[in-house]
């Protein structure tokens, strides 16, 4: 068995193997990527990777050259490279808090959009009920922020308007829409996960 650490995905190699599944979920559960590398027979790297699934984790089955980076092309990562975002907050009292409430919010949607998933099992049991088992992003998964405003007085005595929900409705549609563009295709599921992103790249697999 082999680790190769591409950013922040886990190419794991011998993924047949009960310790390279085991290795593989324990990355999962702290938040990295896991593609399971196979050389001819899928069928371990595909168990595998529905293991790690099943619990709420991010795990695709790939087979690529771990001698160059195209291993990383492989592995489906979609990044974020700057995030624009302009509010209208009405009269701004505060900037500081402000900008928080925009920060966090569009956080939050972008957990939503790439990261955070429900699973529940046959019996409607919850899966993903513990941070050890349910994706959310860090500082290290959100990108540079670039916040604007546009200053129009709302109509109340302080001429406010709240600011913290605009973030967390935003990256869906943009991240979806942005997918949807590059690959051509309809992107219809949340989260964008890196297996769900691998079978979209894939012209041959039904849609």
């Amino acid at each position: 068995m082999e680790l190769r650490l591409a950013g922040t995905t886990v190419l794991v190699t011998g993924a047949g193997q009960g310790l390279g599944r085991a290795i593989g979920l324990a990355f999962a559960q702290e938040g990295a990527w896991v593609a399971f590398h196979y050389n001819s027979s899928a069928e371990g790297a595909q168990k595998a990777a529905a293991e790690v699934n099943a619990t709420g984790g991010a795990a695709l089955a790939v087979h690529a050259d771990l001698r160059d980076d195209a291993a990383v092309e492989a592995a489906a990562e979609l990044r974020i490279l700057t995030w624009i975002c302009v509010e209208d907050a009405g009269r701004i009292i505060h900037p500081r808090i402000v900008d928080g409430q925009i920060a966090g919010s569009i956080a939050q949607g972008i957990g939503g959009a790439l990261y955070e998933h429900l699973i529940y099992d046959a019996d409607g049991n919850l899966s993903t009920g513990s941070l050890l088992d349910y994706l959310m992003p860090t500082s290290a998964e959100i990108p540079e922020l670039v916040i604007g405003h546009v200053a129009n007085a709302a109509a109340n005595p302080l001429g406010v308007r709240g600011v913290g929900e605009g973030g967390t409705l935003g990256p869906a549609a943009a991240l979806a829409g942005a997918v949807g563009d590059a690959l051509g295709v309809a992107v219809d599921q949340l989260p964008i996960t890196p297996s769900g992103l691998w079978e979209l790249m894939q012209p041959e697999l039904p849609q």
